[in-house]
């Protein structure tokens, strides 16, 4: 998931030394391809769907527990990274002062937009993690996940996110020769371990600690639901008598709907990460880069922004019901939205039925 405004993007035609004065601020104008039309689209889309959650959980403050804080983040890490998609003039030109260097680091390199995308993947990392230690670890989530702790979990995120993105500050600057921003390493090798890393910590290790996570819920859910059904003589796992049973039906559905969640992240990101990785080990040529297979890509990571909120929409329908009482006062009555299973977790006694 290396970042491709920075994919040694050095100037495709180096101009003559005096056609550009290194003293001025130049912008190469927008050119409306069909990717950045899919990508505009992509971003309002991202921005909208993002918002609608955003506000269905802040209505619903009052009653909000970690899970709802949870997805609250990620939505807002994903409506923050769609601003930044908006296409944008190109900096083309810029003058070799500290101003210049400072636009080059921030701006040319879309940094702003790469921190973001990384807590989006590690807020949802976060997510598999709370859920792994609600089902699994039922006792001790109070203790391990409140709503102060998530705080901590939210900074740690967002330091995490900025350091893996720093390198870019290193490897990004102003060409006084041609007056112009560009991305080298000068270090053989380090473009190589920059790409693994990048790799690794943005798509395989947050891929792996989500799908264990759930492989270790969906065994706990299946081992408790057999007891379950020997303790109080359930036939159907679908039957539903009394609250303690739709709690868990409700636990179900938001573990079933991040799990969807999940998927949708790994199918988004795998191409686009794994060609990126070799186009950083040099095992494709450079000729790749804005390529039409790049474009394509790129727009299938980019969907990842503006998927969750239209996979709430379609399957949780407490989700629905929400939008519908956030714009017409349905008068249904308000709960955690995420979190409703949170009362399991603070009693003597957890059943869990399994995953149907």
């Amino acid at each position: 998931m290396e970042q491709h405004s920075e994919s040694i993007e050095i100037s495709s035609a180096v101009d003559d030394v005096n056609s550009t004065n290194t003293s001025d601020w130049s912008w190469t104008p927008i050119t409306w391809s069909w990717w950045l039309i899919i990508q505009l689209v992509l971003a309002i889309l991202g921005i909208s769907g993002n918002l609608l959650v955003i506000l269905v959980l802040f209505q619903r403050r009052k009653y909000r527990k970690p899970t709802d804080i949870l997805i609250g983040g990620l939505a807002v890490a994903d409506f923050i990274t769609s601003i930044f998609m908006i296409p944008q003039p190109k900096l083309s030109g810029v003058p070799d002062t500290i101003l210049g260097e400072i636009a080059c680091k921030l701006i040319y390199s879309s940094v702003f937009l790469w921190i973001s995308i990384s807590c989006s993947v590690f807020t949802l990392t976060a997510i598999a993690i709370e859920r792994y230690i609600a089902v699994v670890h039922p006792f001790q989530f109070k203790h391990w996940v409140t709503p102060r702790k998530i705080i901590v979990w939210f900074l740690i995120i967002g330091l995490a996110a900025i350091a893996i993105n720093s390198r870019t500050f290193g490897t990004t600057w102003v060409d006084s020769e041609h007056g112009k921003c560009m991305h080298k390493y000068n270090v053989p090798g380090v473009q190589t371990f920059s790409g693994i890393m990048v790799f690794l910590v943005l798509f395989i290790i947050p891929t792996l600690i989500m799908l264990v996570s759930y492989s270790l819920i969906a065994r706990s859910l299946r081992l408790r639901s057999r007891l379950y059904k020997l303790q109080k003589g359930v036939q159907s796992s679908s039957n539903v008598s009394g609250p303690s049973d739709r709690l868990l039906v409700a636990r179900n559905k938001v573990i079933k709907l991040m799990f969807v969640v999940i998927i949708i992240f790994i199918v988004c990101w795998a191409a686009d990460s794994v060609a990126l990785l070799a186009y950083n080990m040099r095992w494709v040529e450079r000729s790749y880069l804005y390529s039409p297979v790049y474009h394509v890509l790129v727009v299938m990571a980019y969907f990842n922004t503006c998927a969750n909120p239209l996979i709430y929409a379609i399957h949780y329908p407490e989700f629905r019901l929400a939008v519908k009482d956030l714009f017409f006062g349905s008068r249904t009555v308000r709960s955690s939205l995420f979190g409703k299973d949170y009362n399991l977790t603070t009693k003597g006694k957890v059943y869990v039925n399994a995953i149907v």
